[in-house]
C-alpha cells in the first residue's frame, strides 16, 4: 500500500491540540490562570495582600488594587512586576498593567489557606483505595483518590 501524495501528511497531536487551544482562547486562559497562581511569588507578600491580578486581556494584565497610595507604588514598580511576571511564566506575555481600584479582602490568620500538611495515616490510605476501587475510568479514580488525599492531609 502506497501513500497518496495528494493527501496531507499526518499532523502532530500537540500541534493540533496547541493550535485548537489558541484558536478557542484556551492558552491565554490559561496563561491568566499561571499568573494568578504565581501573583504572590512575583510581587511578595505585602502587595499580593494589597493587589490581585483579575484578568487578563491581549497583553494586559488588569489589577485590582485596595487604595491609592498602593496604585501609585505599583506604578512605579510596574516594569519590574511585568519582568518578574514574564520571566516566572517563561514567555514575555504581559507588557502593560492596568491598575483599577477595588476593595480587597486581606486573608485573617485563620485564612485556611495557609494551613499545614499533616501525612496520611496507613488506615486512612487503605480507607481511600477501597473507595476508589469501584471506579472503572483509570484517570477519573486516580482524581477523586487525589481529592480525598488533599483532604485528609489538612489540618485546622
Amino acid at each position: 500500500m502506497t501513500m497518496q501524495t495528494d493527501k496531507k501528511s499526518p499532523s502532530r497531536v500537540g500541534t493540533i491540540l496547541s493550535e485548537s487551544f489558541t484558536h478557542i482562547g484556551f492558552l491565554s486562559l490559561l496563561d491568566e490562570y499561571r499568573i494568578k497562581k504565581l501573583w504572590h511569588r512575583a510581587v511578595g507578600p505585602f502587595i499580593s495582600k494589597k493587589a490581585h491580578p483579575l484578568r487578563l486581556i491581549g497583553d494586559i494584565l488588569y489589577v485590582g488594587v485596595g487604595s491609592s497610595p498602593w496604585m501609585t507604588e505599583l506604578k512605579f514598580q510596574e516594569k519590574t512586576i511585568i519582568s518578574r511576571i514574564n520571566t516566572l511564566i517563561g514567555k514575555n506575555r504581559i507588557r502593560r498593567i492596568v491598575l483599577k481600584p477595588m476593595a480587597i479582602d486581606t486573608p485573617s490568620t485563620d485564612n485556611r489557606k495557609y494551613e499545614k500538611e499533616r501525612e496520611i495515616t496507613p488506615q486512612e490510605r487503605l480507607f481511600i483505595e477501597k473507595a476508589v476501587l469501584p471506579i472503572e475510568e483509570k484517570g477519573l479514580r486516580e482524581l477523586v483518590k487525589r481529592v480525598m488525599e488533599k483532604s485528609k492531609k489538612r489540618t485546622l
